[in-house]
Parts: structure tokens; sequence; C-alpha cells
């Protein structure tokens, strides 16, 4: 949970640099009765945001995080077949590229530009990643 808090405010306040602490427990690891009175402010140039504030931005990081590892699984699919198109290009190859992979990186670099064009999880979600 840490991790995505100081995530949705680096949302809220993109030029922040650092100023924030978060804890998900108190010292003697027992939960926050309210989840904001985990977060220490130590920023004088913004203001402390609200919980409010701060889960309004829980649906865009999660959104990111969907996006960067549907891009991730494009690269994979592009880098482990990088070496078919290395080998075509070869002058003293006669290695032919199989339809299906020329087909499927194409997909692939279809799908990262799509990816990134999302802007709801309901978009990303009806991106089916397939490389049969």
């Amino acid at each position: 949970m840490s991790q995505k808090v100081i995530e949705a405010i680096r949302k809220i306040y993109p030029t922040l640099k650092g100023g924030c602490v978060y804890w998900e427990t108190k010292q003697d690891l027992t939960p926050w009765e309210n989840p904001i009175d985990g977060l220490v402010w130590e920023n004088t140039e913004f203001d402390k945001p609200t919980w409010k504030q701060i889960e309004a931005q829980f649906s865009n990081v999660k959104l990111e995080e969907s996006q960067k590892d549907k891009i991730n699984q494009c690269l994979d699919y592009l880098l482990s077949t990088d070496w078919y198109i290395t080998r075509m290009i070869d002058p003293s190859s006669s290695i032919i590229v199989p339809e299906n992979i020329l087909i499927n990186r194409a997909n692939a670099r279809a799908w990262q530009e799509n990816i990134d064009a999302c802007t709801s999880l309901e978009e990303l979600n009806a991106i089916n990643i397939n490389f049969s």
C-alpha cells in the first residue's frame, strides 16, 4: 500500500521532490485508524493532500502499472524474436522470417501504441495480447 500512496501523491504533485514519509503501520505495527495519519508531511511548498485526494489517484496508479505490464509483454515478445530480423538482414543468411512472427511483431508495436492511449482500465483490459 505505501508504494501506491507515494505514487498517488506523485500524481497529485508531479514536481514534488521528497518532503513526505508514509508508514502503513504505527511504530508498534498496529494499523492506523485513518490511513492519512501514516503520512508525515514535511514539505513546505505543497499542502498535505487529503486521503480523498490520494484515493482518487489510485485508479490512475493502477492504470499505469497495468499499462507497463502489458507494454512489457509486447517488448518481451519483440526482444525474443529480434534474432529473426537480425538473421534476415544478414547477407550471408538465407533465413526467412515466418509470417506469424512478422504479424505478431507488427501487432506488438500496434498494441503498444493502443496501450499508451488508454485512459481507463476498461479500455486497457479490452486489449487482448495474444502471440499465437
